[in-house]
């Protein structure tokens, strides 16, 4: 039984960290301050290279030490670029970048060809990705931040069918990168992770035995994460009580971590001291998703109740809740926060309120209907005031929350929208999948200068 239970968990690591499948963990999955949770929540593959004048939409050479290419295809890690990193567990071959502008393949930014100033793509041609399926080079549990007047971003991606990276950019190349070359042996990687305004995680899953599952979360002050030891938590059955501990999500800032464990779906919160402590729940509550850390505080979904909050003291209130309404996948700029209801008529409507962490401050507010979708939630992201979300597979709509106006995007020439990411630094970032109506891989990321769309409609 335990066995079964753990070959269903490494099955859903294996789901995260690789391909963006629809319903990996079966639940609104990964919530992030930007791009909270999305209904799939999968990890993924991707990469980038090294130094070139792509800031500001260029296409400059992001190169790599790994090999040469031919036609665009044909590259291969180099051996002599990755070290064992210190928080290696003995079960594993972990790896990190020495030099992550050398280690990574060539992903130059190129123009989308669509008409639309000033949008660009990544060019993954050069990332060998996943052999058993097309196009599966990045991954869904993306990251943006605007940290020090720098863009910097996050992705998985795959350097082969098992051999999967976890990696930090600014818009010129990658800064850091952690590897699990050999995930068949059943050491697994997820994704990095910013801090709510400062530092980086990744986070870790390992077998201990057949029947033993456990996590690490490496995490660091520098935003790159690349100091030589950077600090770790276990998360494993001296914390948990199971033999299958995995996280799926990290949430953090300078005074608080938050942790989301799936089978079962909990959360557990530590203060970078002692032991991670389970978020305890009424006996009518089966899950909590989505931690957002704010300070000492913390933000969540409860299950199909709303969204609750867990104030230092320990005391839990609900922030929203409304009868026979779904009210789901809440994201925050810290200046608002965004969600979804879904009511039993089918209806989809965009709500907002000013960010807040007592019921008191809370002013919840319809923005409009969302059109184009009926009777589900969809994926979406928050950022600098605009809620994005995938209308079709040609168009990403942007809505503007305090008026509920909507420029919409289209995706480069030949590609599709697979999910959008976040809107940072007055651009909407998009993941692609290879062409219009293929399969829900990701093979690229996209930025749009919202500018660049026209004036918004009512």
């Amino acid at each position: 039984m335990a066995a079964g239970r753990l070959a269903s968990g490494a099955q859903a690591l294996a789901c995260a960290a690789l391909v963006g499948c629809s319903g990996c963990d079966g639940s609104a999955g990964d919530a992030q301050p930007g791009r909270d949770a999305s209904p799939d929540g999968a990890a993924d593959v991707g990469g980038s290279g090294g130094s070139g004048a792509a800031g500001s939409g260029g296409t400059g050479a992001l190169g790599g030490s790994g090999g040469t290419l031919a036609d665009g295809g044909g590259w291969q890690p180099n051996p002599a670029d990755w070290k064992t990193p210190t928080w290696n567990p003995p079960q594993c071959n972990y790896l990190q970048a020495v030099d992550a502008s050398k280690a990574l393949p060539p992903m130059p930014w190129i123009d989308c060809d669509n008409g639309i100033g000033g949008c660009v793509y990544l060019d993954t041609s050069a990332v060998p990705g996943k052999t058993t399926v097309v196009g599966a080079k990045l991954g869904n549990l993306m990251e943006v931040t605007r940290r020090s007047n720098q863009t910097r971003f996050s992705t998985p991606l795959a350097l082969g069918t098992n051999d999967i990276v976890a990696a930090v950019y600014d818009l010129d190349g990658p800064l850091a990168a952690w590897r699990a070359p050999n995930m068949l042996t059943g050491c697994f990687i997820g994704d990095a992770r910013f801090g709510e305004t400062q530092g980086a995680s990744v986070r870790v899953h390992y077998k201990v035995s057949s029947n033993e599952l456990r996590s690490r979360v490496v995490f660091d002050e520098s935003d790159e994460m690349i100091s030589a030891e950077p600090k770790y938590v276990d998360i494993n059955e001296s914390v948990t009580g199971s033999l299958l501990a995995t996280v799926n999500q990290v949430q953090f800032s300078k005074d608080l971590m938050a942790f989301r464990l799936i089978a079962p779906t909990v959360l557990y919160t530590w203060t970078f001291a002692g032991k991670p402590q389970l978020l305890p729940r009424p006996l009518d509550v089966s899950e909590d998703h989505s931690p957002i850390v704010y300070g000492k505080e913390l933000l969540f979904t409860r299950e199909f109740k709303g969204l609750a909050v867990r104030h230092p003291s320990g005391a839990v209130e609900m922030l929203h809740t409304k009868p026979n309404v779904w009210s789901a996948l809440f994201r925050t700029d810290y200046v608002d926060i965004a969600w979804q209801e879904l009511g039993q008529n089918g209806v989809l409507e965009l709500w907002t309120s000013p960010f807040a962490t007592s019921p008191a401050a809370f002013q919840a507010r319809k923005v409009r209907v969302v059109e184009g979708i009926a009777d589900n939630l969809v994926s979406s992201a928050f950022g600098e005031g605009w809620w994005v979300y995938r209308k079709s597979v040609d168009t990403l709509r942007a809505v503007r929350v305090a008026d509920g106006y909507w420029v919409d995007a289209a995706p480069p020439k030949g590609m599709g929208w697979q999910e959008p990411v976040d809107v940072v630094n007055g651009e909407l970032w998009g993941q692609l999948r290879p062409v219009p109506g293929a399969q829900t891989v990701t093979t690229s990321l996209a930025r749009v200068p919202i500018a660049a769309l026209g004036t918004p409609q009512p």
